[in-house]
């Protein structure tokens, strides 16, 4: 039930983010060539960000079938305003589930680790809806290290390190203009692990591991 409800938000996130969206492409502008949103929030003085937040870690397929989420994602972001909506980010997320099955004959705990490097396209609703001028919607795009360690009682734990991107879409929500924003990010992250195609889940009733692994969080985002 966790996993579909976590899905569905995601889900909902990526569809109204990249709806709405559309009106980057409509933003009026100042006549100093900045848009009208950036001239009354300011956000182009605020040029560092640190975010920290929490989500979850879902997964489709014969690996959702498989996983459990055991623990909420904790998430610590910084950005950088290349302009008033385009940032760079580099970005930490750690989530915990776990399983039963496999070449073990009880509880398998994992945690699934990522390290990002990416940018953040923001959109302007001003022009369009400008009593939404508080919510900005955006894209983001990163490349990724994804690490996944599996412990199964007293065992060694086993790690896959492997390289992967994260798409995604979210809203921002200003709170303060220029200091205090939040943030709901929803993502797909593309990683190919080494179980993927692993066949000790028949015991499962799973020929495999393949599907695909979303993540969804909300930050607490303070410009500087």
């Amino acid at each position: 039930m966790k996993k579909i409800l976590s899905l569905r938000l995601a889900s909902a996130v990526l569809a109204i983010s990249l709806f709405s969206f559309s009106g980057l492409c409509l933003a009026e502008t100042n006549p100093t060539g900045s848009s009208t949103h950036e001239a009354t929030t300011g956000t182009s003085a605020s040029k560092f960000g640190v975010s920290l937040g929490m989500g979850a870690i879902a997964a489709t397929g014969n690996r959702g079938h498989l996983w459990e989420v055991a623990t909420p994602m904790y998430d610590l972001t910084v950005q950088y305003s290349l302009a008033p909506q385009v940032s760079l980010h580099a970005e930490a997320s750690q989530g915990g589930y776990f399983y039963y099955g496999g070449n073990s004959n009880g509880r398998v705990d994992g945690r699934l680790r990522s390290l990002e490097v990416g940018t953040r396209i923001y959109g302007d609703l001003s022009s369009i809806l400008p009593r939404l001028d508080f919510m900005s919607p955006f894209v983001t795009v990163g490349a990724a290290l994804f690490s996944k360690t599996e412990t199964t009682g007293e065992a060694a734990s086993a790690t896959d390190n492997q390289l992967g991107m994260n798409l995604g879409a979210g809203l921002k929500f200003s709170i303060l203009p220029r200091n205090v924003a939040f943030e709901i990010l929803g993502r797909w992250n593309s990683v190919n692990f080494a179980d993927t195609g692993s066949s000790n889940f028949a015991s499962n009733g799973l020929r495999d591991l393949s599907g695909q692994i979303f993540s969804w969080n909300g930050n607490l985002l303070i410009t500087l």
